[in-house]
């Protein structure tokens, strides 16, 4: 019900569109000019049925990002959501099908969106390094160097095949339930102090 809400109350209504997000602050290691330049692969293919939203904060290189998108041959399949409230951005991000959440260079840190999206279920695609390449299986993973066209042939797979978005949705949302569960984690924790 939640992810129908969300689909319903903003920009999320076109049916038969698969909508992949990437979120949080718009900066250089989010690698957001390497997920054009897949989605343009796949337009020059006629792959067509995808709507790309980019929900977060500018920073440094926001100039950089709009200008590469103003020329790009698939700024009209991109919506940018600026700063968006908690609530908005919490309600596009379980909106998604796709969340890619790509990261180059890393200084080895957790990304909580990247959590926040597991835990709402969302099939979701990293980078291949640091924090990210401990994810569990469900997510995908592409490589630091040299990705483009394993990107291309990831979002082909997701943007063509629903039963497949179905099935890692389903699977991620199944991982999530167990995995960050409080009370099952706190058990653990109990049995490790009392355990030592």
């Amino acid at each position: 019900l939640d992810r129908i809400w969300a689909a319903r109350n903003g920009e999320l209504v076109e049916e038969g569109i698969v909508h992949l997000g990437i979120f949080g602050t718009f900066q250089k290691s989010r690698q957001i000019p390497l997920v054009l330049d897949a989605l343009e692969i796949l337009h020059s293919h006629n792959v067509h049925g995808w709507h790309l939203h980019l929900v977060g904060r500018p920073c440094e290189g926001y100039e950089d990002l709009l200008s590469s998108l103003a020329s790009s041959p698939v700024r009209d399949r991109v919506t940018i959501h600026e700063s968006v409230p908690l609530e908005r951005f919490l309600a596009l991000l379980r909106a998604m099908d796709v969340h890619v959440a790509l990261r180059s260079p890393t200084v080895g840190e957790t990304s909580g969106v990247v959590v926040q999206g597991i835990a709402l279920g969302v099939p979701t695609i990293v980078t291949n390094v640091g924090w990210y390449a401990e994810l569990p299986e469900i997510v995908e993973k592409i490589p630091e160097q040299g990705g483009l066209f394993k990107l291309t042939a990831a979002l082909y797979r997701h943007i063509t095949d629903s039963d497949r978005r179905r099935r890692v949705s389903a699977e991620t949302n199944s991982f999530a339930t167990e995995a960050y569960d409080i009370r099952s984690r706190a058990e653990e924790i109990g049995q490790i102090i009392v355990n030592g």
